[in-house]
């Protein structure tokens, strides 16, 4: 027997999830092949999150935080990526060629770097174009587990100075990674009295322009956020580009 009383929009929602999970648990349960796929683990070393803090000074100083959350699980089988061995790298171009063809080299300094809130051992190496980081132990191997980096440093002359305006582009993830990006955000803080245009965000392999990323100016106008919306494949990465009116910047 049927109740006419008309049902509150909450019970109606509980009543549709039910009914959908009851439909996967009937169907997992009749079909082992699709059961596994649907309980497969993910063991691909892979970086969870890389969210980064970009703050913009007046004379063009730069300061980056970077905190990298990955998951290192270490299997032999060959059918996952097992690409972390000691800890992570992070690649920083530090080499440019300026509108006149002349090769720039830009400041490029750590304050530190932490692993698990603890301050972590790091040495750098030099590069073609630039510089890598490498977190961690050249000779200890990093245990199977998930691990939150944090990178601090600064960086300068990286503004781009147009007639009409001033712009920042960024990759802020980099290009280099072996493995994947689950997820990846930004926010970004110009100097007071900057109101920010010309706003995008591009993703997937260097020198290719997909969008598959979001951005939102907060309340106050001088910020703004970017995020992904969707994984990021090995050598994949994540570049932004905002404008700003001028005289915000010391050229």
């Amino acid at each position: 027997k049927f109740s006419r009383k008309k049902i509150s929009e909450k019970v109606a929602s509980q009543l549709y999830k039910n009914a959908i999970q009851n439909a996967i648990q009937v169907t997992l349960s009749n079909n082992n092949y699709l059961k596994n796929e649907f309980l497969k683990k993910d063991l691909n070393d892979r970086i969870l999150s890389f969210d980064s803090k970009i703050k913009l000074h007046k004379d063009g100083l730069i300061d980056v935080t970077e905190t990298i959350i990955i998951a290192n699980f270490d299997d032999n089988t060959g059918q996952f990526n097992n690409s972390i061995k000691r800890g992570i790298t992070r690649d920083f171009p530090t080499k440019y060629f300026n509108k006149y063809g002349l090769e720039t080299e830009v400041l490029f300094s750590i304050n530190s770097v932490r692993k698990n809130e603890q301050l972590e051992s790091f040495f750098i190496k030099d590069l073609s174009n630039g510089k890598r980081i490498y977190c961690g132990s050249s000779t200890d191997f990093l245990p199977v587990g998930i691990y939150k980096y944090e990178l601090k440093y600064s960086t300068n002359n990286q503004l781009k100075f147009h007639n009409d305006r001033d712009e920042f582009y960024w990759n802020i993830t980099g290009n280099g990674w072996e493995f994947s990006i689950d997820k990846s955000s930004c926010e970004i803080e110009f100097p007071i009295d900057s109101k920010l245009f010309d706003i995008n965000c591009y993703t997937v392999y260097q020198n290719e322009k997909a969008h598959n990323c979001n951005s939102i100016i907060t309340k106050n106008s001088n910020k703004i956020y970017f995020e992904t919306n969707q994984k990021l494949l090995p050598n994949q990465g994540f570049t932004i580009s905002v404008s700003t009116n001028k005289n915000i910047f010391t050229e």
